[in-house]
């Protein structure tokens, strides 16, 4: 099962949590669309993605939005990260 990540990460955080899942699972591929050259991808031939990305303001970055809408009907573990709780 090919099996790809992708997360952004704007200040490595969600990028931690996204390397202990690859220690334990293996990801096939890692794609950072922190990276603005890096959210062009095809995620046709992947048959389970994992997306890892932070809270922000109580929602999504909006970068992580317009990468979701790519995805649809494709198998996905969506992993957030949300910090800032007092």
């Amino acid at each position: 099962m090919e099996k790809v990540c992708i997360y952004f990460s704007g200040t490595n955080s969600t990028k931690t949590l996204m390397d202990y899942f690859h220690e334990k699972i293996h990801f096939d591929k890692i794609i950072n669309i922190t990276n603005r050259w890096e959210r062009d991808f095809v995620a046709g031939f992947y048959e389970l993605i994992f997306i890892f990305f932070p809270i922000y303001g109580q929602t999504i970055p909006r970068i992580v939005f317009d990468v979701l809408k790519k995805l649809r009907g494709k198998n996905a573990v969506i992993c957030v990260t949300y910090g800032g709780i007092n």
